[in-house]
C-alpha cells in the first residue's frame, strides 16, 4: 500500500521537479539563448509528470520492486536533464532516455492493470516521445542542432497540450490540482 496518496505523490514530484528546474535556470542563466528550448520542454515535461503521476498512481500497484527502481532512474534523469539545459544535445540524449524508460515501465504493467486503455495510449505516446526525441538527435547529428532543437521543443509543447486539454490522456486528473 502507498505511503502517499496519488494526489500528494503527484504534487511532491511535482515540486521536487520543478525544484530541479529552478537549479537547472540558475546553471544555465548565462546561455538563456541556447537554453531557453529545452526549459520550455522542461516545464511542459512537468505540467505532464504531473497529471501523469496523479492518474496512473491510481491505477498502477505502487509496491512492485521493478516500479520503484524505474521511479529512482526517472527522478535521476530529470534531475540530470534540468543539469543540462545548456546543452541541448545532451538534453534531448537525457529526454530521449526518460521516455525510453517510461516506456519500460508502463508497458512492465499492461498486463497487471484492469483498465489498461489508458496505460496502453500512455506506452504509444511515451513512446512517440522516445521516437521523436530519436529524430531531434538526428537531426542535431546532420548539422542543423538549432532547427532540430525548436521543432522537438515545438512538437513537445503541441502534443502536450493535445493530451492534457484537447483529447485528455489523464481524463480523471485533469482539472484538479
Amino acid at each position: 500500500m502507498a505511503i502517499f496518496s496519488p494526489q500528494k505523490r503527484a504534487v511532491g514530484a511535482t515540486l521536487l521537479f520543478s525544484l530541479f528546474g529552478v537549479i537547472g535556470a540558475v546553471i544555465a542563466r548565462n546561455s538563456i539563448a541556447i537554453a531557453w528550448p529545452p526549459m520550455l520542454f522542461y516545464v511542459m515535461l512537468v505540467w505532464n509528470d504531473y497529471y501523469s503521476i496523479k492518474h496512473f498512481s491510481k491505477i498502477i500497484p505502487p509496491d512492485k520492486s521493478s516500479q520503484i527502481f524505474i521511479d529512482i532512474l526517472l527522478v535521476i534523469i530529470h534531475f540530470a536533464s534540468a543539469l543540462l539545459f545548456g546543452n541541448p544535445f545532451l538534453f534531448t540524449i537525457a529526454i530521449t532516455i526518460l521516455f525510453i524508460l517510461a516506456v519500460l515501465k508502463y508497458a512492465g504493467d499492461l498486463p497487471s492493470v484492469k483498465n489498461s486503455r489508458a496505460l496502453y495510449r500512455k506506452v504509444k505516446i511515451d513512446t512517440l516521445g522516445a521516437l521523436i526525441s530519436a529524430l531531434a538527435l538526428a537531426g542535431m547529428f546532420s548539422g542543423y542542432p538549432w532547427q532540430s532543437t525548436i521543432a522537438w521543443t515545438g512538437i513537445f509543447v503541441c502534443s502536450s497540450i493535445y493530451v492534457i486539454l484537447i483529447n485528455p490522456l489523464y481524463q480523471d486528473a485533469i482539472g484538479t490540482l
